[in-house]
């Protein structure tokens, strides 16, 4: 029996993968005080902690968004009462709006915070109760 001679092209992929395979882990990233992206639902009055955030929905201001069912000439727009706290930086009272008009999102100790939706809608001949509102919120860290 004659021994089977392996040409080079036919070695090389597997050669390749196995070099691949016994490389080296890959490094672990240093953590970070802002955390990755995220999306948060807030009902008011809680306090959800994210990274070293501590991120309370106050309420809701001045609710003038165009009720579901009505055709409007502006959109509206609501306000969104926040209090921020974290270890790097004083508490603060943020407010956030759903217009494009106005500050939809604010850098605070090292995260960007964006309100991403209000819900419910107001409807037709009523308004939201304030318990029924959620916030949303996108949450990472600020790159400038």
């Amino acid at each position: 029996m004659q021994p089977r001679l392996w040409h080079l092209p036919t070695l090389a992929p597997a050669l390749w993968l196995a070099a691949g395979c016994a490389s080296a882990p890959a490094p672990t990233p240093a953590p970070s005080q802002a955390p990755a992206v995220s999306e948060l639902v807030l009902a008011p009055g809680v306090a959800h902690q994210v990274g070293t955030l501590e991120l309370t929905f106050e309420g809701v201001a001045d609710d003038s968004r165009c009720p579901r069912g009505v055709q409007c000439i502006w959109a509206g727009d609501a306000k969104v009462l926040l209090t921020v706290r974290s270890a790097s930086a004083a508490a603060a009272r943020l407010e956030l709006h759903t217009s494009q008009r106005y500050a939809r999102e604010v850098i605070h100790a090292g995260s960007r915070l964006t309100l991403v939706r209000l819900t419910p809608e107001p409807g037709k001949g009523h308004s939201v109760a304030a318990s029924d509102y959620r916030a949303t919120l996108s949450i990472s860290a600020a790159t400038r």
